[in-house]
């Protein structure tokens, strides 16, 4: 028996490093991909590393990304740049063995659950639960989206919480303290990846109900843990209904931007969860990308009926997690349901994101695969004879899933042919037709690059600034100079500057310039009409980043006095803006404004007193105070 059990193991590890040798040969090409969408505005602190690792801190504490920061994930990023290097490839390539080292763990995780079940195949489920999940199709945009380790990092250390408490339920003497350790801090660190780690206590209560039942405790310590859990779940509620009626402006605030509300979303998520589910199972290549067309909107149950028709199936699917949970047997199936259902909670609920992303299914995947394979051993438990078909049946699952993630990975390796897949996926997709226009801009290909913008201005239906800043922008990556004519025909009313995309497309314009694109626009006219189309609307409206952004201009072509305008209306909305000071304290050095000077470095020492500076504002501020020989860029 020793000796089937060991060779059983082996057997396993043999099967298993084989599933990860394939994994990495299907991945490796789209290592070679293009950055995306926020990969630049996530990454770009990361250059101050490079000359001053000292910094790290200041970079992990400075993202702004979510409201908890993700310093865990910046941490990661910031290591790596200091003693790896920092390009692109690198960042995607730790993210492929992070998707391995997850696996593998989701592995472990399942041979333990289903020995706890009681399955008598235990290993060979793990393995199939585990080989699903590695190659599932869904899931590549997640490893091969460089800023999407956090959503990654999120679901490691879910996976390490959920493990190591199952681990110290089932274990007695010293290590199960080291167990219950080990969880604690793997809860404590998967909000620290991504919000969406908040997650992981929920799933291991669903452990705990669903699984492991409060077995081995005494009588009186089994109602103890069944009244904490029941505290924990009512705090919840309790919360969440407060939430919703002291401050319902919490909820709806973010939905201003959005061409939806809250209801909508609600409804129009539960037919896009049928479609994860769907392409988890069985990946439709043509429905696969970053970039997605337009989600039609559910009015109401009936608007469109498949709302209805959706909503039904996940009140049934909730039923019968809740019916199966109650059987021993069917207890694997029951959590896996459940699993993905609470690890959708947040993304693909109330919270005003945007409709669509493949990454949001990265953990809740697990859970469907452990229900997949969990009804598959109850029903050869029950019909023996099916056991070979039901074999074919999870080779061709995983067959498929193999072929179309190849596929994708190699799509992926190219930045033009990445985003002409995307236009001829999801032609309505505004996002994709932009994206290709900018890409095709880069290349050198104005009029093409004019041709998808315009496509993509129409599926927005959003005209105004932002739409001719944006072409103001692709002149600037296509050619050696912005046309004068652009420039001049820029026009603005007062509700452009109330729109956020104004400010970023402004910032991105001047720092294309910054960069050294279109390096013989006349610089001071841009300016000239950029500083005409702000002083159409209340100053109150003109966004701090839009005068930082304009102040950086006016610096690059050494029109210092224009520049402290700027930061001088900057300071007048905003008093303590250290970014604002720091600025002020560049221009007054320059233009010898010395009692200007003298004032800003006082209020930053002030500032600095109060422990408000980062490491890099106070070693610019040491750089002011002996000598003026900073910059603000």
């Amino acid at each position: 028996m020793v000796t089937g059990r060991v060779q059983s193991l082996l057997v396993g590890a043999l099967l298993w490093l084989l599933a990860l040798t394939l994994c990495t040969w299907v991945y490796w090409p789209g290592l070679a991909g293009p950055p995306l969408l926020d990969d630049a505005a996530n990454l770009r602190p990361l250059e101050l590393l490079v000359d001053q690792p000292d910094l790290i801190t200041d970079v992990v504490a400075g993202n702004l990304s979510g409201p908890l920061g993700r310093p865990l994930t910046m941490l990661s990023f910031s290591l790596e740049q200091v003693y790896l290097g920092g390009d692109l490839r690198a960042k995607k390539q730790l993210n492929l063995w992070l998707h391995l080292f997850i696996a593998s763990l989701l592995l472990v995780f399942c041979r333990d659950l289903f020995r706890c079940l009681g399955q008598p195949h235990a290993l060979a489920l793990s393995l199939g639960v585990a080989s699903l999940w590695l190659f599932a199709p869904l899931l590549l945009s997640t490893v091969l989206y460089s800023v999407q380790r956090m959503a990654q990092l999120a679901t490691l250390f879910t996976l390490l919480a959920l493990w190591a408490y199952l681990r110290c339920r089932l274990t007695t003497g010293w290590s199960q303290p080291a167990w219950g350790l080990l969880s604690v801090v793997a809860l404590l660190a998967a909000p620290l990846s991504k919000e969406n780690g908040l997650l992981a206590l929920p799933l291991l209560m669903l452990l705990e109900w669903t699984v492991l039942r409060f077995s081995r405790f005494g009588a009186l310590a089994r109602r103890r843990w069944i009244r904490v859990h029941v505290v924990l779940v009512a705090g919840a509620v309790v919360l969440l209904v407060m939430v919703i009626l002291l401050r319902p402006e919490f909820f709806h605030a973010g939905y201003g931007g959005r061409d939806f509300d809250l209801v909508q979303r609600v409804l129009t998520q539960t037919r896009i969860l049928w479609t994860y589910v769907a392409q988890l199972l069985w990946a439709d290549s043509g429905g696969l990308g970053l970039y997605r067309g337009q989600q039609e909107l559910s009015h109401g149950l009936l608007q469109p009926v498949s709302t209805l028709l959706a909503v039904l199936g996940w009140c049934c699917v909730a039923l019968a997690a809740l019916w199966l949970a109650w059987r021993r047997a069917t207890a694997g199936c029951a959590f896996g349901l459940g699993f993905f259902m609470v690890a959708h909670a947040m993304e693909s609920t109330i919270f005003p994101l945007e409709m669509y992303f493949e990454h949001r299914n990265y953990l809740p995947a697990v859970g469907l695969f452990i229900a997949l394979l969990s009804a598959t051993s109850w029903l050869v438990s029950r019909l023996s004879w099916c056991v070979n078909w039901l074999l074919l049946v999870w080779l061709g699952l995983l067959g498929h899933a193999l072929l179309v993630t190849a596929a994708e990975a190699q799509l992926w390796s190219n930045n033009q042919v990445f985003h002409i897949n995307a236009v001829n996926r999801f032609p309505d997709s505004a996002r994709a037709n932009m994206e290709l226009a900018r890409v095709l801009a880069e290349g050198g290909d104005l009029e093409r690059a004019l041709h998808y913008m315009a496509i993509g201005e129409r599926l927005e239906n959003n005209a105004g600034l932002r739409q001719q800043l944006r072409r103001v922008a692709l002149h600037c990556l296509a050619g050696p100079a912005i046309a004068p004519q652009v420039v001049a025909d820029l026009s603005a009313t007062a509700e452009d500057f109330r729109d956020a995309k104004v400010s970023e497309m402004i910032y991105v314009v001047v720092k294309n310039i910054a960069d050294g694109y279109c390096a013989e626009t006349d610089m001071a006219a841009l300016a000239d009409r950029l500083k005409e189309l702000t002083q159409v609307t209340d100053l109150h409206y003109v966004s701090p980043k839009i005068y930082v952004s304009l102040a950086i201009l006016e610096n690059h072509i050494e029109r210092y006095e224009q520049a402290l305008e700027y930061i001088d209306a900057l300071l007048t909305r905003s008093p303590g803006s250290v970014r604002g000071l720091m600025m002020k304290l560049y221009f007054t050095s320059v233009l010898q404004l010395d009692a200007e000077h003298r004032s800003a470095i006082q209020k930053l020492q002030q500032l600095e007193a109060q422990g408000l500076l980062n490491r890099q504002q106070q070693y610019n501020l040491g750089l002011f105070t002996p000598a003026d020989s900073a910059s603000p860029e």
